[in-house]
């Protein structure tokens, strides 16, 4: 018998609710209650220029592969990828967390198909672009909550357009204010779920 259940996006809400039977009450995903704290737990990573786009998936091949390399080489930058040993990527390192850490923080672009590829490109304040969530609706529904749906790479999609995503400029001071204000509707339930 579960007193509270919560969930971080709305396919989970849904489900929950359907087996439940009750409301199920959305909060923002733990690894934003911790925000504005990230860049404290970075850890060097040594010997890389700041000069990199940092490509973060579980996808070896990905249908925008020829996009990302020709804004690499427009851009003069490297292609990193973390975490997985990809041969068309300039450099493939096998990093640590808090390094990972770093790799996000200190990247000028991040291409990234996963959920906290996307969470961590926006807590870090990163321009990126991640790819068209048909298969992960939890990178969609967190996109959606602050108002980045459209930074999203599409099966097909121009070269122009995917280069304009990945150019264009965020407004981070209002997506960390909005941020805030979820990040403290969450803590009051959860906090208030614990006494």
């Amino acid at each position: 018998q579960l007193d509270h259940m919560f969930a971080r996006d709305d396919i989970t809400k849904s489900i929950c609710e359907a087996i439940r039977g009750c409301e199920c009450k959305k909060v923002v995903d733990p690894t934003l209650l911790y925000l504005d704290r990230w860049k404290n737990e970075a850890k060097p990573y040594p010997n890389i220029a700041d000069n990199y786009i940092l490509y973060y998936s579980y996808n070896q091949k990905p249908l925008m592969l020829n996009h990302i390399k020709q804004f690499a080489k427009e851009k003069n930058l490297k292609v990193i990828v973390a975490g997985f040993k990809y041969d068309w990527c300039d450099e493939s390192l096998i990093v640590e967390p808090k390094q990972f850490l770093t790799l996000m923080k200190n990247a000028k672009y991040v291409v990234t198909t996963t959920f906290h590829g996307s969470v961590f490109a926006v807590i870090f304040k990163r321009k990126f672009i991640g790819f068209y969530p048909n298969k992960n609706p939890k990178v969609h529904d967190f996109l959606k909550q602050v108002g980045l749906e459209h930074r999203v790479y599409i099966q097909n999609m121009p070269y122009y357009e995917f280069k304009n995503i990945l150019e264009e400029t965020i407004d981070y001071n209002n997506i960390h204010n909005k941020l805030k204000e979820k990040i403290k509707g969450s803590m009051e339930l959860l906090i208030n779920a614990m006494s």
